[in-house]
């Protein structure tokens, strides 16, 4: 009878003993989920199953945050907007959009602007492209009379129109006369990455190369009556010789 007693006092505290043990085990066992059954740590712990495996998470959040790191660093290089056009007081006259016979650009009101796309890296010999797709000569370009020399032959000057090709930086002067018509002026030459940015935005036409190599200060000029912009190494003979001039300048619209 003695050792009944005692054997039945010892199985009482030994499971007294598992009974906080296993309260202990639920309060501090992480809940984690049995991927098979959907069971907690502290269930498991109830049926005399073995703890889960600690669970190796990705860190979502940490993961997203960096995507968008390198989605950010690869779109900080494309600008894509309207080209605002402003008269020497800094004041804005319009956009840059196609003349309504769509060979050459000329200054329109916003609603009828032309969108374009660029490489802002790097600074220099940027080419721009307008995006509507049903333009022919997309390239945003100088044309110009073979054989002419900007910095050299008074009054002359480049019109601002469109190629269907892009040229590279500091080269001269393209020769169009493969078919079908590389540009919007049928017998032209032509460059496209001519354009420099500043940190304002302000484009300047620094990047244009000569028949010879030389590379001349260029000034934009817009002549409203003929609704023509022309690229110019001469600014006083180009606005002497047309009608109703402007001396303007380009720069990235922040519309």
């Amino acid at each position: 009878m003695f050792r009944r007693a005692v054997l039945f006092l010892l199985l009482l505290f030994i499971a007294s003993v598992f009974a906080v043990r296993g309260q202990e085990l639920r309060r501090v066992a992480p809940r984690l989920r049995d991927p098979v059954h959907g069971d907690t740590n502290a269930k498991r712990l109830a049926r005399g199953l073995p703890l889960l495996p600690p669970a190796r998470r990705k860190n979502i959040e940490a993961s997203r945050t960096e995507a968008a790191r390198r989605a950010q660093a690869s779109d900080t290089n494309v600008w894509m907007g309207k080209l605002q056009v402003a008269d020497s007081n800094g004041t804005t006259l319009g956009y840059l959009a196609l003349a309504d016979y769509g060979n050459r650009y000329t200054v329109r009101e916003e609603s009828d602007a032309a969108t374009f796309t660029a490489s802002l890296n790097p600074q220099s010999g940027m080419t721009f492209r307008n995006n509507n797709p049903q333009t022919p000569y997309p390239y945003l370009a100088g044309l110009i009379e073979p054989d002419v020399i900007l910095r050299w032959m008074k009054t002359t000057s480049a019109i601002l129109g469109g190629s269907a090709s892009k040229s590279s930086p500091n080269n001269k002067p393209q020769l169009a006369m493969s078919e079908p018509q590389v540009v919007s002026i049928d017998g032209m030459q032509f460059e496209t990455a001519i354009w420099s940015c500043n940190s304002t935005g302000g484009l300047t036409p620094d990047g244009w190369t000569d028949r010879d190599g030389g590379q001349p200060e260029l000034f934009i000029v817009w002549d409203g009556m003929s609704q023509t912009i022309y690229l110019t190494a001469d600014r006083d003979g180009v606005v002497a010789n047309n009608p109703d001039p402007h001396v303007v300048t380009l720069s990235l619209s922040s519309n």
